[in-house]
């Protein structure tokens, strides 16, 4: 770098094709990022309003997901091998790669959220989901609000953005305990609802599962942005 500074037009154009294969990498990241979104808000609509149609959206956009991760992941490591990166572009590709996976697990919740709707709504037993559709309907939104904030700090290289999600999360796991408080105690007088009261609780927990990834995805973005993650980001824990 210190000599493209001083004027090596060789170094200069190795410098412009690493910056062009690392905000390629963002992009890509971000376009992901997206499509997975996406995913959660369709899933969410499918399991609440009992769409089979919009649940099979989701579970047929499932490969493209685990496609675009791996291109992702593809590209990523050849950027590695071939570039030689400073530490900054070396933080950015590390976190990019990680984010990439926290985004293809939450793309798998979601594949999950599809079947266990679908097994739900084929049991004709809706009243433990009927229950509980308010609370998760604000899981369903923090987890968004989590990742698109979580997206955010990665793309507009702020890392405050990464702030709100440590908040969000533990709200999302508080609406996690709301919902075990509001189903656990139907199991006793409820027998043939056990198994509807299990997979909403599963539902509950897919959710609460993607914050998870999103939170994660937000100390990789701050790490990339300021070479450290606040102590916050450690202070959340699961209640599962």
């Amino acid at each position: 770098m210190d000599s493209a500074r001083s004027g090596d037009p060789a170094e200069g154009h190795t410098l412009r094709v690493v910056d062009q294969a690392l905000a390629d990498l963002r992009m890509r990241t971000i376009t992901l990022g997206s499509l997975v979104i996406d995913q959660l808000g369709v899933v969410v609509n499918a399991l609440l309003r009992a769409d089979h149609a919009l649940a099979e959206r989701v579970l047929a956009r499932a490969p493209l997901v685990v496609q675009v991760a791996q291109e992702i992941d593809h590209r990523a490591f050849e950027t590695l091998a071939l570039r030689q990166l400073v530490a900054g572009d070396l933080r950015l590709a590390r976190a990019i790669t990680r984010i990439v996976v926290e985004l293809q697990r939450v793309g798998d919740e979601c594949l999950r959220l599809a079947r266990t709707g679908e097994r739900l709504h084929t049991a004709s037993l809706p009243d433990p989901l009927g229950v509980a559709a308010s609370v998760l309907r604000r899981m369903a939104n923090l987890a968004g609000a989590m990742l698109r904030n979580a997206l955010r700090a990665l793309d507009e290289a702020a890392p405050q953005l990464a702030g709100p999600v440590y908040t969000q999360e533990r709200e999302l796991h508080g609406e996690f305990s709301n919902i075990l408080r509001l189903l656990v105690g139907r199991v006793v007088d409820a027998t043939p609802r056990v198994a509807a009261i299990i997979d909403t609780v599963f539902a509950a927990k897919c959710l609460e599962r993607i914050g998870d990834h999103a939170k994660n995805m937000a100390e990789q973005a701050e790490y990339f942005l300021t070479g450290s993650v606040a102590e916050r980001a450690r202070s959340c824990s699961d209640v599962w």
